[in-house]
């Protein structure tokens, strides 16, 4: 018969050997729960970084896009207002014109550790433009293959010659109307991205935001006819780069030999 001293040992040990399984048990957990928390780190980073990426393309890009319609559209309403149509055959839009993966892709992981509420909110509007965007270029493109050319020599007072250029004017106003829409969806991508991007940059901090509008601007450095242009066109779309940051990018960018 064992003395209570042995019992009381024996207790102890086996105490000791289950307190030992569970700080293992919770040591293994923290271990793969840190591992996860890393590797949802680097998804986050990765997310972001490429969501700046086309959000900055949008912001920057669809502006001038934007002036560009708008002055086509003057043109035409020119033409309309004279009594006339253009040829308006010649717009084509071949699918996929934009690039938003990165955006689709967000949306779809909302209620994530990485997309929040305020986040897929504000990619939700500006995706929202982009596909009213590819809706109305879509219509313009529809319009346009109404076009009916008219047979040379045909004369004003045939019934075909009259048809045709009373088809051809109408879609011309329609062609006209969908122009217009796409002049102002195009400056709403614009603004939607312009809204959205402060709080990816929150979500990536100062630091990482920097180091991708460094890779933004060498990448769009020879877009520009010198450095100066160069200075101009950073400074509007990041100040806080600083003039001496901007010039010393642009000789990196446009000369191989330039130090970083």
């Amino acid at each position: 018969m064992f003395s209570s001293k042995s019992t009381r040992g024996k207790w102890v040990w086996a105490f000791v050997d289950l307190l030992v399984v569970i700080i293992g048990v919770y040591i293994a957990f923290l271990i793969q729960s840190s591992a996860a928390d890393k590797k949802d780190q680097k998804e986050q980073e990765k997310v972001f970084t490429a969501l700046k990426f086309e959000l900055e393309e949008f912001r920057l890009q669809m502006p001038g896009m934007s002036s560009y319609v708008d002055g086509k559209v003057e043109e035409y309403l020119a033409t309309q207002r004279s009594g006339n149509y253009s040829n308006f055959t010649d717009w084509r839009f071949i699918q996929p014109q934009y690039s938003y993966q990165i955006i689709e892709y967000a949306i779809s992981i909302q209620n994530s550790e990485i997309v929040d509420f305020e986040l897929y909110d504000a990619l939700q509007k500006l995706y929202k433009e982009i596909k009213k965007l590819e809706h109305t270029e879509s219509l313009i493109m529809e319009v346009s293959m109404r076009y009916q050319s008219i047979p040379n020599g045909l004369s004003k007072s045939d019934p075909l010659y009259q048809l045709t250029w009373a088809n051809n004017f109408d879609n011309f106003q329609r062609f006209i109307t969908f122009m217009n829409d796409r002049a102002r969806i195009l400056q709403a991508v614009a603004d939607e991205s312009r809204s959205a991007l402060p709080i990816i940059n929150e979500k990536l901090g100062p630091e990482k935001t920097k180091e991708i509008e460094t890779q933004f601007i060498l990448s769009n450095a020879k877009r520009v006819e010198n450095e100066d242009q160069a200075v101009a066109f950073a400074k509007m779309i990041f100040p806080n780069f600083t003039e001496e940051e901007v010039r010393q990018l642009y000789k990196q960018a446009t000369d191989p030999n330039a130090s970083e």
